[in-house]
Parts: C-alpha cells; structure tokens; sequence
C-alpha cells in the first residue's frame, strides 16, 4: 500500500532535507519515494509569467501565497491536481508520497483524498525551535487547532555541521518504522508507545 505523508513546518525547519533523507535511504532498498506540493503548478505559471528565478523572499512567498489562494477560490485546484498526482504515483508503484502542506484545512483534505485512493495517510511537522517565523507564516500556524496532534513530529535540531547527522538519524529510524513489521503493527493495530528521543522522532501513541 502506498504512504502518503502530509508534512508541515516553517520555512526553514527541515521539510525538504528530511524528505531527501528518506529519500535516499528508500534508493538503497529500490523503493521509490516521491515529493510533491500543491504550490508546484503555482510556481510553474509564477515562474512563466513573471519570469520568476525561485527566489523565495517575503514578497514572493505572498505572491504565490495569494495565487495559490485564487486557485481555490475558483475551482478548488489543488484537490484535484493532488488526487490525480496520487493515482499517478499510485501506477508507478511509489512506496512513500510527502506532501508539504501549511493550512490546516488543506492538511486535512490531503488526509481525505489519500485515502480516497487507497493510500495510507498519516501527518508529519518538522520543529526547528531556534528559527523565526517569517509573518507570512504566522497565519498559517494559528490556522492549525491547539489541539491538534500530528502523526509524527520530527525534531530538528540546529547544528554547525552541513551534513545534518541528527536529522538523517531521525530519517533512518522513520523509514525503519513506517516499513515492514514495524510499519505491519503501525498499520494493524494504531498501538505506538514509542518515544525516541535520540533520534528526534516522536510519533504519536
């Protein structure tokens, strides 16, 4: 069954690292694993039209913020162009699917349509304490209820090293987790009492 995995987090914290992580740990064992974002086909016509270079300052970030915002508002785009990259991941035997995601609304119909298509779906936040939150962000997170408790939550801690040892630990030991017997009981069951704090993972019981 494929994963899909919606995961969130401030600019900064670690998301497209993570995901590359896992990524190449899934290459050893010929298991694909692909990332994608409703903000993807925003970024292409952005880029097309207003010849922009990927730079992602504050003025940028709003401006794919406020056409992405205009995709919904008019044909609810972003559901549907998810649900048919799933199927399409789906036929190419992907294992494992991220999907960066900020509002919580969207989080929660990403849930819905991945299992719409037959997919396992869980919730991921990387943490990253020590960054600040850019104020474009900020609406995003008071978006999400107080309550709420994702999935899996992946503490990345800041470091001098560029090869980021704590945050590929936390990686590896995911991908051990959400794979074979691990992944069976996980799936089976819903019991975790799993705390792994040198790791820096701390999925939800």
């Amino acid at each position: 069954m494929m994963r899909v995995y919606a995961i969130n987090g401030i600019a900064r914290s670690g998301k497209d690292s993570f995901v590359n992580f896992v990524s190449e740990i899934a290459a050893k064992e010929n298991a694909r694993v692909a990332s994608i974002s409703t903000i993807d086909p925003i970024k292409e016509l952005y880029s097309s039209f207003f010849k922009w270079n990927g730079d992602k300052s504050p003025r940028h970030r709003k401006n794919l913020n406020t056409l992405k915002c205009m995709w919904i508002d008019t044909c609810n785009g972003p559901s549907q162009w998810t649900k048919e990259r799933l199927l399409e991941l789906k036929e190419e035997h992907t294992a494992a699917v991220f999907i960066m995601v900020r509002e919580y609304n969207e989080l929660m119909r990403i849930l819905a349509i991945s299992a719409s298509v037959g997919a396992y779906a869980e919730s991921i936040r990387l943490v990253r304490e020590d960054i600040p939150i850019p104020p474009i962000e900020q609406e995003f997170i008071d978006s999400h209820p107080a309550d709420y408790v994702y999935n899996w939550t992946i503490n990345n801690d800041t470091t001098t090293d560029p090869t980021l040892p704590c945050l590929r630990a936390a990686a590896e030991t995911f991908w051990k987790l959400t794979t074979g017997t691990y992944a069976y009981y996980h799936v089976r069951q819903r019991i975790w009492d799993c705390v792994l704090c040198r790791m820096q993972i701390v999925p939800r019981r």
